[in-house]
């Protein structure tokens, strides 16, 4: 069975980059989880990082003393918050671990403010405010507020420890309390309306998945009554083409030249009826699902010079030459669908000579890569705008909607061809001009030589009569 493969996605080879890739990458299926779970784990990553950079700078480089209110002392603080709250977000308890992200950002508002450094306490507002924005991004909405409110006691707390001469404290917690819940009111409120927005979303998601589905379940149905139908129409259809054929060679009687010409013009339309239904009950089958690949081992100069034999009759009718060249790198030998493959050079065929009223169409075989081969139909018939690849392809479409009175049919041979293309793993490309023709390039997966040569040492030989 050949079917298209989708070359799986390249995965690193350096082991840093998988590591940092698997943590940071959302286990969640939740669409709000994982926006949470992501920002979790970026900011721990960054604040981990930058705490162990701290520590060794505080350690090795300058050498600092392990005291109470030392720099090292608040690095290893952070450090142990934020490997906890990494530890929680890896077991996908999110909430302990936003938890310990906001921990970790206000022992680090508070420790600036009582390292015993010189400057280190002009980080203290601004680390407060960020822990706020943290807040108001992995935590609950509920929790914005009484976060604001706990910094600014925080911040007027630890500044009355350090700095009891400079403010009073009840002065520097009102400041702090207007300044954090002010900035809390406003992300509550931007936490508001993207909860909103995020929860509309989803609603719309969920709509539009159901519609999907029901759209699927519709689609489904109408591929299986096609194919009810199309089987149902086929049987009373064969019956007629059967009895006119026995009327026409004269095995019912003897009939008048005219009654003769009415059953002629009987069987053709009645022929023509059937291809059509035949060309639904194949889209059925292509759209269901139900239809399969099935490769043997062909000459595929027999099976494409078969398709076109086929075909003459509609170039001589039509007083155009049609003809089929191989090139010598293509091998006598291939595993194809041989249905499939005559099926798609009888439609591009049959559809460069519908269009085609001087000169002629020619099929080329050949293989320029070992591992594909191609089937090209040139033809020079009107040819077609620059725009028509785009959907000469889709169901029931033509280049002209008057096409479908001047030469006949439903539009379906091109988007049968362009499906079992898609089935056998290959690709269409095509090249037109008005006034000039049309190339349709087929590009068709090849086994390797290996296997053709296993299958066929594997053919039984034909027994001598």
């Amino acid at each position: 069975m050949l079917t298209a493969q989708t070359p799986p996605a390249p995965v690193s080879t350096n082991p840093v980059k998988r590591l940092i890739r698997f943590f940071l990458e959302p286990r969640s299926v939740d669409r709000d989880e994982r926006f949470r779970e992501r920002t979790i784990r970026i900011t721990v990553a960054i604040v981990a990082a930058l705490t162990l950079l701290s520590v060794f700078t505080s350690v090795v480089i300058f050498k600092d003393p392990l005291t109470p209110r030392s720099p090292t002392t608040l690095y290893l603080v952070m450090l142990t918050l934020s490997l906890l709250s990494a530890f929680a977000v890896h077991t996908q308890r999110l909430v302990l671990a936003g938890v310990f992200l906001v921990l970790t950002f206000l022992a680090a508002a508070v420790g600036v403010l009582l390292v015993d450094v010189a400057g280190f306490e002009a980080q203290g507002l601004p680390t407060f405010l960020l822990t706020i924005i943290i807040t108001a991004l992995v935590l609950p909405r509920n929790v914005i507020i009484p976060l604001a409110l706990v910094s600014a006691i925080l911040l007027g707390g630890a500044t009355q420890l350090t700095h009891p001469e400079s403010l009073g404290t009840g002065s520097t917690i009102s400041s702090a309390i207007f300044l954090f819940v002010t900035a809390g009111l406003f992300l509550r409120q931007l936490r508001v309306e993207f909860d909103n927005r995020l929860a509309a979303m989803a609603a719309s998601i969920q709509e539009a998945e159901k519609a999907r589905h029901e759209a699927d379940e519709a689609n489904q149905a109408k591929s299986q009554f096609l194919a009810n139908m199309s089987h149902e129409l086929r049987t009373p259809l064969n019956a007629i083409i059967g009895y006119t054929e026995i009327m026409l060679n004269g095995m019912a009687g003897s009939f008048t030249d005219k009654q003769t010409q009415l059953q002629g013009f009987i069987q053709i339309n009645a022929k023509r009826l059937l291809a059509l239904i035949n060309d639904i009950l194949d889209l059925a089958k292509i759209e269901s699902g139900t239809i399969e690949v099935l490769a043997t081992l062909a000459a595929p100069r027999k099976v494409i010079g078969d398709a076109i034999d086929g075909m003459q009759s509609l170039a001589t009718n039509k007083n155009i030459y049609l003809k089929a060249t191989f090139d010598d790198s293509m091998p006598e030998m291939i595993l194809v669908d041989v249905q499939k493959i005559q099926q798609i050079v009888t439609n591009l065929v049959s559809n460069a000579v519908k269009f085609t009223t001087e000169g002629g169409v020619e099929v080329k075989v050949g293989s320029a890569l070992s591992n594909t081969w191609q089937i090209k139909v040139i033809d020079t018939g009107r040819g077609m705008p620059a725009d028509a690849a785009n959907y000469i392809f889709e169901s029931f479409r033509q280049v002209d909607s008057s096409d479908s009175r001047e030469h006949k049919g439903t539009g379906l041979g091109l988007a049968i061809t362009k499906r079992l293309i898609d089935k056998l793993g290959g690709t269409v490309d095509v090249k037109s001009e008005v006034g000039k023709g049309s190339t349709f390039t087929v590009t068709l997966p090849r086994i390797g030589q290996d296997i053709v040569q296993r299958t066929a040492e594997k053919q039984p030989e034909p027994v001598a009569s």
